[in-house]
């Protein structure tokens, strides 16, 4: 595998730890949603300077109905993304006081909740588009197939998958 594209993969890997620590707001307080929602507009950046061949390439070739499909959620997300990122950059209190930005909170607040939930919703939907070629990496990566390893990331999958709507649902509340 080329360092690019492990750079690539440590790249994803870490913006969806750091969305799985920015939905825990209530539980880390204001200061380290700030700090790791800075870190998400690095990756951020970052993700999209080294997937800038896919950018490059979108005015190019045929456009299927997965094509189509994957373009439109890509900006659905980008969208949601600089929403965020607006947002929060205009509710900041620790990390972005230096701008000196004051007022409009409370639209910054609707606005940042909401483009979170959507941007929950679009980011899962992006990595199920992925999911077949992580796999097939994963598999590479790990060599010799294991029914027992295959087992056990079956029963993860779908313990996390039982956990993910109750955190959602506690997050709203």
């Amino acid at each position: 595998m080329s360092k690019k594209a492990i750079c690539r993969i440590l790249v994803d890997l870490l913006m969806t730890v750091a969305l799985l620590f920015l939905m825990t707001y209530h539980m880390l307080g204001d200061a380290f949603h700030e700090w790791v929602g800075a870190g998400m507009l690095v990756l951020f950046l970052l993700h999209h300077i080294l997937n800038f061949k896919w950018s490059r390439a979108i005015f190019r070739g045929k456009y299927t109905a997965y094509r189509v499909l994957q373009t439109a959620l890509v900006l659905l997300i980008l969208l949601t993304m600089l929403g965020s990122l607006v947002s929060g950059i205009l509710l900041s209190r620790h990390v972005f006081t230096f701008l000196g930005i004051d007022g409009g909170r409370s639209f910054a607040r609707t606005v940042h909740l909401v483009c979170a939930y959507w941007n929950l919703i679009l980011l899962s939907f992006h990595l199920g588009l992925h999911w077949n070629s992580m796999m097939a990496m994963a598999k590479r990566a790990s060599g010799k197939p294991s029914a027992t390893r295959t087992w056990v990331l079956r029963i993860l999958a779908l313990q996390k998958g039982l956990l993910l709507p109750c955190s959602i649902s506690a997050a709203i509340s």
